[in-house]
């Protein structure tokens, strides 16, 4: 059994998929793909493949095997030998996988120093894609998919907004991949508004109104093996010189205070999936589906209180999570949702 790594470069043009492995095969080298990865780099074909013999071959024979993919496409290939190179490598440390979206100016060098903050968290890229969007004032967009050592995602998303500033960028989204993994699967059954509370102590001035964010709790509540139920809770937050300041007005002084609890039901084959993916899911998607729901809720709330020019844009990541936050904010939050001035 031999092992080999196949890259392929050139002009783009249909057929070079099928060239490339009908050549592989038509030796009699017993071919077993493992993997392959194919994309186009402003308009130029780009493929990797990872591929297995069951006969004894040669890395000169499977290169010989191409020439005529090279003669006919005008495309160069190389070929690599992986036998011993997997036993070299250490067992991979425990990790999570995450999606990252950043988007910055087109600038000399953004790359290199988005990735150096990866390098520096001993986070590894796993996959990467990277394009202009637009060419009057270009921007350009980077699609991360990264291997986390395990406890360390909080650490890299400070390190991401900590440079956000410096290098012309922002986070769009930093997502587990383990919830896409559920969502697939899952469908919505309904949502459920168990509690309420609002409550206005004091004049809200409408300059500070723009500084009320949203933060959240979510966690698998309930489900049996076709079901899955989840429980997320909801609160305006004051925040005084943006997101990005961790001295909060803390809940108990903040003038205008606002709550809800939401429960939620998929059907999902909850046998499937490891705790972590569940929850993974739970954070972000249950939190997605609720959302519009608890816009709404404010949104017709406040005018009743008196408070008519507080708007919450629609939902987009990175929300404040409390999950992921303090201890302490997420006691206060669930310390209002279970006053008794709270309503059903």
């Amino acid at each position: 059994m031999t092992r080999f790594n196949v890259t392929v470069l050139g002009p783009d043009q249909p057929g070079i998929v099928a060239a490339v492995t009908g050549a592989l095969t038509s030796v009699g080298m017993n071919v077993e793909i493992e993997d392959v990865r194919q994309t186009l780099l402003s308009q130029r074909f780009a493929m990797i493949l990872v591929f297995r013999s069951e006969s004894e071959t040669t890395q000169d024979r499977v290169h010989d095997s191409l020439s005529e993919v090279r003669e006919k496409f005008g495309v160069g290939t190389a070929v690599q030998a992986l036998d011993g190179l997997a036993s070299a490598k250490a067992p991979p440390a425990p990790h999570s996988d995450y999606a990252i979206t950043i988007y910055g100016k087109n600038e000399m060098g953004l790359l290199a120093k988005v990735s150096s903050i990866f390098a520096d968290l001993g986070v590894n890229i796993i996959d990467m894609e990277g394009r202009l969007l637009t060419e009057d004032e270009p921007m350009y967009v980077l699609h991360f998919q990264v291997e986390m050592p395990q406890g360390t995602a909080t650490a890299v998303k400070s390190a991401l907004r900590d440079r956000a500033v410096s290098l012309n960028i922002e986070i769009a989204s930093m997502d587990p991949v383990a919830a896409g993994v559920v969502a697939s699967v899952a469908q919505i059954r309904d949502v459920r508004l168990e509690t309420t509370f609002f409550r206005l102590d004091g004049r809200v001035e409408d300059s500070e109104l723009p500084l009320y964010r949203t933060r959240y709790s979510a966690e698998v509540s309930a489900g049996d093996h076709t079901r899955l139920g989840v429980k997320v809770r909801l609160q305006l937050v004051y925040e005084g010189h943006g997101v990005e300041d961790s001295t909060s007005r803390a809940l108990e002084v903040q003038p205008l205070k606002a709550s809800a609890t939401f429960q939620v039901e998929y059907a999902v084959p909850r046998q499937k999936f490891a705790v972590e993916q569940l929850q993974a899911f739970a954070e972000i998607n249950a939190v997605f589906n609720v959302f519009p729901y608890w816009r709404q809720l404010v949104q017709s709330m406040l005018p009743s209180m008196g408070v008519h020019k507080l708007v919450l844009p629609v939902f987009r990541f990175p929300l404040m999570s409390m999950t992921r936050g303090t201890a302490q904010s997420a006691a206060e939050a669930q310390s209002l949702l279970d006053s008794g001035d709270a309503a059903d």
